[in-house]
C-alpha cells in the first residue's frame, strides 16, 4: 500500500504440493508367449473422486459389483477377460484394484513382441492441442501431473528390449523416467508434470508442438525380443 516500496513482478504464479491432483497409476503385467498378458491394475483415488467411486459401487446391488468391475477393466485394456476386482477404502480416499487378461496384449511385429496395450499414459494433445490456432488464451489453472509405473515380465525365452529412459524438459512441462530390472522383471516409473500456465495465442503453436513431443515419447510402447537374437 506504500507507493514508495518496490514493487516486485512475478511471471508465474507459485505452485505447491498438492497430492489430490496427481493421478498414480501401477501396473503389473505378465506376459504370455501369445502375447495375453495377466495383468494387476492399481489406483489410488483422493477427494471427491473417491466419494464419486464409492457412490456409485454403493449404489448397485452386490450381485452387480462383478459387472463394474468389468466395466472398469475394458475401459482401461479393451477385451479384458477374466476380471475380478476390489476397492479398499480408507481416511484417505479409496484404491481400486483389478485383476484380469489382456488379449493380445502384446502383438508380433518384425519378429517383436510389441506391448501396445500397456502404454499407461493417455495423450494430451486431444484435450490440450487440437486446434490449428487460438484467438484466446489457454488457461491452465491447475498442473497435469502423472505418476505412472510398470511393472513388465517377459515370457520365458523373451527379454524387455533395452532402451533409454525417456526424459523431457522444458517450461512447459516434463517427461523423467527411471528403468530398473530386477527377477527378469523390468520396471518403467514415469513421471509426466504440464504446471499451471497461461498460453498466449501467440505462444499456442510452441505449445501444441510439446505437448506432441510429449505424447511421442510417453506412448511408446514397450518391446519384448528374443533372447536368442
Amino acid at each position: 500500500s506504500d507507493p514508495q516500496i518496490p514493487v516486485a513482478l512475478i511471471d508465474r504464479l507459485p505452485t505447491f504440493a498438492n497430492p489430490d491432483l496427481v493421478e498414480e497409476v501401477t501396473v503389473k503385467a505378465v506376459v504370455s508367449p501369445s502375447g495375453d498378458a495377466r495383468i494387476t491394475f492399481r489406483l489410488p483415488l483422493r477427494g471427491g473422486q473417491a466419494e464419486q467411486l464409492l457412490e456409485r459401487v454403493d449404489s448397485v446391488p452386490s450381485d452387480q459389483i462383478a459387472m463394474i468391475y468389468r466395466q472398469m477393466a475394458v475401459s482401461l485394456f479393451p477385451g479384458a477377460d477374466e476380471v475380478s476386482g476390489e476397492i479398499e477404502r480408507g481416511d484417505g480416499g479409496a484404491v481400486i484394484l483389478l485383476d484380469l487378461t489382456a488379449p493380445r496384449a502384446c502383438e508380433e511385429e518384425d519378429g517383436d513382441l510389441v506391448c501396445r496395450s500397456l502404454v499407461l499414459s493417455n495423450p494430451v494433445v486431444p484435450v490440450l492441442a487440437s486446434l490449428p490456432e487460438r484467438r484466446y488464451p489457454l488457461v491452465l489453472r491447475l498442473p497435469i501431473e502423472r505418476r505412472l509405473q510398470l511393472d513388465l515380465v517377459a515370457p520365458d525365452g523373451w527379454s524387455v528390449a533395452a532402451r533409454p529412459p525417456r526424459r523431457l524438459s522444458t517450461e512447459l512441462g516434463s517427461v523423467e523416467e527411471t528403468l530398473s530390472t530386477a527377477d527378469g522383471a523390468q520396471t518403467s516409473m514415469l513421471h509426466i508434470l504440464i504446471p499451471p500456465q497461461r498460453v498466449e495465442p501467440a505462444d499456442y503453436a510452441a505449445f501444441a508442438r510439446f505437448c506432441q513431443a510429449l505424447d511421442e515419447l510417453t506412448t511408446r510402447p514397450p518391446r519384448l525380443e528374443t533372447l536368442s537374437r
